[in-house]
């Protein structure tokens, strides 16, 4: 399965298990969900030029196994300088979009696999009925 039958599965995947935010989801870049009878929110990368990246609250990694993520902590944005000397946020900008997302602890996951995908997928079903949000 190449990178744009992956993403597309996963935008199949996630249009089941999850409701778009009300804020809806950028043309291009990046959709935004709440896990289905949730407060859950996560965000998925969707263009085609980027790996597929799935980034959730820090505290779902507790419930996802088999694919290992990458923390991106709210302690760390703002932290680096542009070449004109200026902050930058530090992580995909379409992440600032959503209050839920824009300044919390944060893991990334890039699955490469529809397998991979589901293990995510499962572990965002799992924190969300434990109420993680």
């Amino acid at each position: 399965m190449n990178r744009e039958e992956l993403k597309k599965a996963a935008l199949e995947i996630f249009d089941k298990i999850a409701d778009e935010h009300p804020k809806g989801h950028q043309e291009v870049y990046m959709n935004y969900y709440f896990v289905k009878n949730s407060k859950l929110c996560f965000a998925f990368e969707k263009a085609l030029k980027t790996p597929l990246n799935i980034w959730c609250k820090l505290g779902v990694d507790k419930d996802v196994g088999g694919i290992k993520g990458v923390e991106s902590l709210a302690k760390n944005l703002w932290q680096k300088v542009n070449k004109k000397g200026e902050k930058v946020y530090g992580r995909h900008s379409g992440l600032k979009k959503v209050d839920e997302l824009r300044n919390a602890d944060l893991i990334k996951y890039t699955p490469t696999t529809l397998g991979e995908v589901q293990k995510v997928v499962e572990g965002l079903i799992k924190a969300a009925a434990k109420g993680v949000k």
